[in-house]
């Protein structure tokens, strides 16, 4: 179980790349744009709801195994937040992008009090610091789509 583990929460390997989190984000970004049902969105909210509590178990399993706090090379917490935020937003190209740029960004500085959640213990910590980015992402995303409407 401690391998699949691995293998899922570093993405296959991803996460052994230098910006292993950016390139997670991209990649779920673009399954997330071509593979969920662009008009279902309860089935999307499962969908991503689902494939975090499946990447929290895993993130736990490897972190309890070997005290990690939060390495870089776990980009499940970037694959978990990403997927809910992408099921969230309407499916429009211009939009993702956005979500995606203001995603990194917020996740790569820790602005607006993100940095207080990555000290929060255990998986919650490693995880809680990425959906608040997305959660700015989310909002910044929104009022963009509204402006190009």
């Amino acid at each position: 179980m401690l391998s699949f583990a691995r293998l899922i929460t570093t993405f296959f390997g991803l996460g052994y790349l230098a910006g292993a989190g950016t390139w997670a984000s991209i990649a779920i970004m673009l399954l997330a744009y071509f593979f969920l049902p662009e008009s279902n969105l309860l089935g999307r909210i499962i969908i991503a709801l689902t494939a975090t509590a499946i990447l929290w178990y895993l993130t736990e399993i490897l972190r309890a195994k070997h005290d990690y706090q939060d390495p870089p090379f776990i980009v499940a917490d970037e694959m978990a937040a990403t997927l809910l935020l992408a099921a969230l937003l309407p499916t429009n190209l211009w939009v993702y992008l956005v979500a995606f740029f203001v995603f990194r960004l917020f996740d790569i500085t820790k602005w607006g009090g993100i940095y207080l959640l990555e000290k929060w213990p255990k998986t919650l910590g490693i995880m809680a610091d990425d959906f608040a980015a997305a959660g700015y992402a989310y909002i910044i995303a929104i009022l963009f789509n509204l402006l190009i409407q």
